[in-house]
């Protein structure tokens, strides 16, 4: 029992050496590989790999051509310089001091031929001979993850679409796995006609698909042409709506201006016609005063302080081409002894406006019976006694003033109504500067 267990102890001891030995030498084994690189016959095995693949890719149609992407929408980080062609993710290095994407293989061949030329080993870029100094190039999966997703999601054809005419359509990195695994569709049999007539009708095939071509080739011709004309004609029709609209926009505004200028002359003939509306209302009443006048003046002034006999007055209607009638009207001697003399009733029209407002100035002078001249307090007096009266004139909407200046006394119809009054003639302003003047003299009294 004792032998046993010894001999089972000695078998697992050997066992556990023997292990541990085998470890040894792995770990020695990677060292080596790391100080000294691969083994020569790995290196050599790595590389007969990776030319038999580089054969098998060039012996069909390129990545490029098999690329379901069009080549203009390709970028360029996933594009070998050297080659043209889509890198394989997995066998594509990245330089790290410029970044740009190169083949192992290509970049390889590269480096070789610029050493061979310059007997130097100062690597460089073949695209920007960015010296490779302190950054050798790097595998792309490890160099820049993105670039390298970005080539390996690339959708490319079988390489036996052309040949055998599999269908397969996939990932790139997936590209070698299917072409490992891709069997071939079986040749096809000879016909039963000679080989010679097939190669016949083969020709004849050849050249009637030439033909087509340029068939083809002149239809695309005159299809672009009828493009060119169809937006030719989208153009000019463009043009003129858009020249028709200007000219209607022109006619629109043409026809706005010329309403506008109808508004402004329809008001200017309403704002003449209420003038004249309000002048005619102005005559009609001078009109009825005119028939009763003798009655209510007489009836007015009678029981006044300054009576006055023999009223009359004449109604405007009198009125000359000029603008101005003298009223020959005197008036008896009052209580008081004063003679008033009405001299003067002027219309004070515009020269660009007939229906201006009409001024009426009424001078009266005072003289006293035994021919003195009667004292300003008794004008004034006089005045008074006259504008109370006045206030009860049975005319229509007219207003008054009472200026002396010296023994002549000015009643001033001011305003009236619905009718402006002309603050640019010449003769109401300086009649309303003999008001100021008057009035200054007054206030001063």
């Amino acid at each position: 029992m004792e032998n046993n267990g010894n001999n089972n102890g000695a078998r697992r001891a050997g066992g556990l050496h023997a292990r541990v030995d085998l470890a040894v030498q792995e770990v020695w084994q990677m060292g080596r590989e790391f100080v000294f690189g691969a083994p020569v016959e790995q290196q050599q095995e790595q590389q007969e790999q990776q030319e038999q693949q580089e054969q098998e890719e060039t012996s069909g149609p390129t990545r490029m051509e098999r690329s379901q992407m069009p080549a203009e929408y390709l970028p360029d980080c996933v594009v070998c310089a050297i080659c043209t062609d889509i890198v394989h993710p997995q066998r594509a290095v990245l330089v790290g001091a410029c970044s740009h994407v190169f083949c192992a293989g290509c970049l390889a061949r590269a480096v070789s031929a610029r050493r061979r030329a310059a007997r130097t080993n100062n690597d460089r870029c073949p695209s920007c001979t960015a010296p490779f100094a302190g950054s050798p190039p790097q595998p792309l999966r490890t160099a820049n993850p993105a670039v390298f997703r970005m080539a390996a999601k690339l959708r490319v054809a079988c390489r036996n679409r052309a040949r055998h005419g599999c269908a397969w359509v996939g990932a790139l990195i997936d590209d070698d796995q299917h072409f490992h695994r891709c069997v071939p569709a079986p040749a096809p049999a000879c016909p039963p006609t000679d080989c010679a007539a097939v190669a016949a009708d083969l020709a004849n095939e050849r050249a009637a698909c030439l033909k087509l071509n340029d068939s083809i080739a002149a239809l695309k011709m005159d299809l672009l042409n009828a493009k060119a004309e169809l937006h030719l004609c989208k153009s000019a029709q463009i043009t003129d709506r858009i020249m028709a609209q200007t000219a209607a926009t022109l006619r629109f505004n043409t026809l706005q201006a010329e309403t506008n200028a109808l508004h402004a002359n329809f008001n200017h003939l309403l704002a003449n016609t209420n003038m004249h509306m309000a002048y005619a209302a102005y005559a009609s009443a001078q009109s009825v005063l005119e028939e009763r006048h003798a009655h209510e003046f007489k009836r007015m002034f009678t029981h006044t302080v300054a009576s006055v006999s023999n009223a009359h007055f004449q109604c405007l209607r009198a009125l000359d081409n000029a603008g101005s009638v003298e009223f020959q009207e005197l008036f008896g001697d009052t209580v008081d002894g004063i003679r008033t003399h009405v001299r003067t009733v002027a219309k004070l029209p515009l020269a660009s406006d007939p229906l201006a407002p009409i001024y009426l100035v009424i001078s009266t002078r005072y003289q006293h019976q035994d021919s003195r001249a009667m004292s300003e307090d008794g004008a004034y007096r006089a005045i008074s006694d006259f504008d109370a009266t006045l206030a009860n004139w049975p005319v229509f909407s007219l207003k008054f003033r009472t200026y002396i200046e010296g023994k002549e006394m000015l009643y001033v119809i001011d305003r009236i109504d619905d009718v402006p009054d002309p603050e640019d003639s010449d003769e109401v302003q300086e009649l309303l500067a003999v008001q100021a003047k008057t009035r200054r003299k007054h206030d001063a009294i």
